[in-house]
């Protein structure tokens, strides 16, 4: 009897308070689990001969007392603006540092923290996502998932909502910096060859390695990347840094070919 009451009374919560938080509603319902649990356990143990008018006013009473608590508590929330009528739609850009935004990250989920809750959006190729019904009073952190090989330029950050109901994220590539790789002659690590990404060079040490730095202006997501040796036809590979894999030039002599 007491279970069917206050399952009554969550249903009437969640009509009258649409908003309410997580914590809240799983509060509400957790009342409701545990009561059905404690009646059925005292039924069980005492059965029916035991049963009496006031042990069931006892419960039936201590519930209701804990349900008008959270609709006390409901109430203040809604006097103090938190209900939904006063709730709005934030839409947030996801771009670099241009303004544009690569429809090659749409594989990207943008998460918003929010009121212990997390919500989800998906960019769409102009990198837009809205998220509806957020309190404006709230603060919130945003977190980009499954995004490589781009990364929110400013992380763990709370934003405020502002009155345009706009906020724009910054993100880039990572991993973009620099090329790492190594050149061979007939197999053999080979020194000497001049490596080179537009006007950066960088020369082969003894073991055949190279690094070459990439500064910001010149950063992109694929590189063609040039291999010159004496002796050894020119070479030229494109390159993706952020895949993690080192760029190997296999080179052979003339004399082999």
């Amino acid at each position: 009897m007491w279970g069917c009451l206050l399952f009554i009374a969550d249903i009437a919560y969640y009509k009258v308070f649409p908003c309410a938080s997580v914590i809240e509603k799983i509060a509400m319902d957790g009342l409701i689990g545990a009561s059905i649990f404690w009646g059925t356990y005292k039924f069980a143990k005492n059965g029916v001969a035991k049963f009496s008018i006031s042990g069931f006013a006892y419960n039936v009473g201590g519930s209701t007392a804990l349900v008008v608590a959270f609709i006390i508590i409901g109430l203040i929330r809604k006097s103090a603006n938190h209900n939904c009528e006063n709730r709005i739609d934030l839409t947030v850009y996801v771009a670099d540092k241009i303004g544009t935004y690569d429809p090659s990250s749409e594989s990207g989920t943008l998460v918003l923290s929010y009121q212990h809750e997390l919500k989800e959006g998906f960019p769409n190729p102009r990198g837009e996502v809205t998220f509806h019904k957020l309190d404006p009073n709230e603060r919130i952190k945003f977190f980009f998932t499954h995004s490589e090989p781009f990364q929110l330029i400013v992380k763990d950050s709370l934003y405020s909502i502002p009155q345009s109901h706009t906020i724009y994220l910054e993100i880039k590539l990572k991993g973009i910096d620099k090329i790492d790789g190594m050149t061979y002659l007939d197999d053999r690590p080979v020194a000497n060859a001049q490596i080179s990404v537009g006007s950066q060079k960088k020369i082969s040490d003894i073991y055949g390695k190279f690094t070459i730095q990439i500064p910001d202006s010149l950063q992109a997501r694929t590189y063609k990347v040039q291999c010159d040796l004496p002796g050894v036809d020119f070479q030229e590979l494109e390159y993706s840094p952020e895949t993690g894999r080192e760029l190997k030039f296999l080179l052979y002599s003339q004399k082999n070919n």
